[in-house]
């Protein structure tokens, strides 16, 4: 029995797989899916591997599901999704994924931005001034901002990032933490002898706080709010920071001096009320 082939459909079949191998997005495809099968039959599917081993594999299938798909969305329906990776080795990495959409415009080919998505770890330490709060209050401020109780190593990695604020906060496990930078620390002995120590010592300042009702601030851990006007008035006119010990004294001059009125001076003697 003879059969007859076609020599057209076979024509037209061959010019579509070359179209298809020579599209490099169906290319990519085949590859990553050849990868994918020959890495599962030589990685095999043992229960004992190591954390490295396993680490490794979720790594490599989720590179070349990505590949898989962003190539197949981009010969579906035309859009291009383009990653970039920066800040890798920071706290912060920074992951950028374009959108681009193929639109052909006056026979130019356009290619338009449509969307850019950014994915980033902008917690950080974050200080909430003034002497108001105990301890038991502390997780809840932070809540109210969307944030949690900073740890040490939270405020040490923030000190070693630049940040200072020369204030008690509370922080986890009951310890009232602050930073001072170095510099800061050598410009205020340049001053005179009230601001030599205003600031503690540079590093971490503090530690565990027996008597949780003592008020301090609070140090949270998350995203920062948006600087408000008066927030950013205080930060354009402050110069050095002051102290703890100098705000004490500072609201009992502000008490005293609400209440003269109520305070009795005494002459210069028993004939002059001064001494001219």
């Amino acid at each position: 029995m003879e059969v007859s082939v076609n020599s057209e459909i076979l024509s037209t079949l061959n010019n579509s797989i070359k179209s298809l191998l020579s599209n490099p997005e169906i290319f990519a495809i085949i590859i990553a899916v050849v990868i994918a099968f020959i890495s599962k039959m030589y990685l095999g599917s043992s229960d004992f591997k190591s954390f490295n081993q396993t680490l490794g594999e979720t790594i490599l299938y989720t590179f070349l599901a990505f590949i898989i798909i962003s190539n197949s969305v981009k010969y579906l329906f035309g859009i291009e999704i383009v990653t970039t990776i920066s800040d890798i080795l920071t706290n912060n990495p920074l992951i950028e994924i374009d959108i681009l959409k193929e639109s052909d415009i006056k026979n130019d080919s356009l290619v338009r931005k449509e969307k850019k998505v950014k994915f980033s770890d902008k917690n950080e330490v974050f200080h909430i001034k003034g002497n108001n709060f105990q301890y038991k209050d502390a997780t809840p401020v932070c809540k109210a901002y969307g944030a949690k109780l900073a740890t040490y190593d939270q405020v040490e990695n923030a000190y070693n990032n630049g940040a200072e604020f020369c204030e008690y906060g509370w922080s986890d496990d009951q310890l009232a933490l602050f930073p001072t930078q170095k510099k800061t620390w050598n410009d205020m002995q340049k001053g005179n002898s009230k601001v030599v120590n205003t600031c503690g010592r540079p590093g971490v300042n503090g530690g565990y706080i027996e008597n949780p009702n003592v008020r301090f601030g609070v140090n949270c851990y998350g995203v920062k709010p948006d600087i408000s006007k008066k927030e950013k008035c205080m930060m354009t006119s402050t110069g050095f920071y002051e102290n703890p010990e100098a705000k004490v004294e500072t609201a009992r001059t502000n008490y005293w001096e609400s209440r003269l009125s109520e305070l009795i001076v005494s002459p210069f003697n028993e004939n002059k009320w001064n001494k001219m």
